[in-house]
């Protein structure tokens, strides 16, 4: 019997059906996730996302710890908000933040209340994976730049960026020293300095903040357990 290959016809077909199944698979997958607001809401709160086919996952907002994982499915965007019913009974949906998912099948969500209103957020997306145990997660959310030096790597974070940090245990066994600096007409000052854990089965995210009122920056660490 001869063996004749297929024609070009059949082998579009059998790519556009392959290609379709990738995307199927992609629409189904889900994704794993752990939520942190910042600053903490004045009551016990949730923000929705909007899933699909008028559906909508609570993510539980607190501020001293990620929440425990939530299964999400994997979407184009992820849009967070407050759902409702209208006039005639539908379903409504009010969007607050967005933001675009990572490629990642774990992820961290850090929500950032802006203002006081609990109904302004900005969300920030982190790879867990990137995060390893002993490292520590900074994000500068004042107004200006901010210096340091943690278990002696030295950083510099402009407003809204963030580092991952691998410190090296300068101050004996599981301790680093960390310091930080902020710019005030123009002169850097310190406003932080101290011994950190470097803990070898939790990761820590330090938020570096003002307060109203007050001209330093201030700090926010939550220990994330691995």
């Amino acid at each position: 019997m001869t063996f004749r290959p297929p024609s070009r016809l059949l082998r579009l077909a059998i790519a556009l059906l392959g290609f379709a199944s990738a995307l199927a698979v992609g629409a189904d997958e889900s994704v794993t996730v752990k939520a942190l607001c910042f600053p903490r809401p004045e009551h016990d709160a949730t923000l929705e996302l909007f899933s699909d086919k008028d559906e909508v996952i609570k993510i539980p907002l607190q501020s001293h710890e990620f929440t425990l994982p939530i299964q999400v499915p994997r979407l184009a965007e992820w849009r967070f908000g407050k759902s409702g019913t209208g006039p005639e009974g539908e379903f409504t949906f009010k969007t607050q933040c967005r933001v675009k998912p990572l490629p990642t099948k774990q992820q961290l969500l850090l929500f950032i209340r802006k203002g006081t209103k609990d109904d302004a957020f900005e969300v920030f997306p982190l790879n867990p994976g990137k995060i390893p145990a002993r490292n520590y997660a900074i994000l500068n959310l004042t107004a200006g730049p901010i210096t340091g030096v943690v278990g002696g790597e030295k950083l510099r974070l402009p407003p809204g960026r963030r580092a991952i940090v691998a410190p090296k245990a300068d101050r004996g066994k599981d301790l680093c020293f960390a310091s930080f600096h902020y710019q005030r007409n123009d002169q850097w000052r310190p406003f932080f300095s101290s011994n950190w854990r470097l803990r070898p089965n939790a990761r820590v995210l330090v938020i570096l903040y003002q307060s109203t009122g007050q001209r330093a920056p201030r700090l926010h660490t939550v220990i994330d357990p691995l």
